[in-house]
């Protein structure tokens, strides 16, 4: 079972077609990444991430190594989700 503890580790992968993603580390600078179907990108924080997506059903998303419940539908654009939250726990 991953440990939700710090240090945190975000790993997001694009699943379908180009996707553009947002975020925050440790409420630090917003940044922005484009990835290709396939790629992935990582993120390590001590306070956790806000992360956007323009295609949540296009990303696949592990934290600490444990994979996140699907982020949402194909081409739903998803704002400002707070990652680890309550609401978006560990799967299995």
């Amino acid at each position: 079972e991953a440990s939700l503890t710090p240090p945190y580790e975000l790993r997001v992968t694009a699943t379908a077609r180009q996707v553009w993603v947002w975020v925050s580390v440790d409420g630090g600078p917003r940044r922005a990444i484009s990835l290709e179907r396939g790629e992935s990108v990582t993120w390590n924080a001590q306070e956790g991430f806000l992360l956007s997506v323009d295609d949540a059903g296009g990303v696949a998303a592990t934290l600490n190594g444990a994979p996140l419940p699907r982020l949402g539908s194909n081409s739903q654009v998803l704002r400002n989700l707070y990652i680890p939250s309550p609401e978006l726990p560990p799967v299995g």
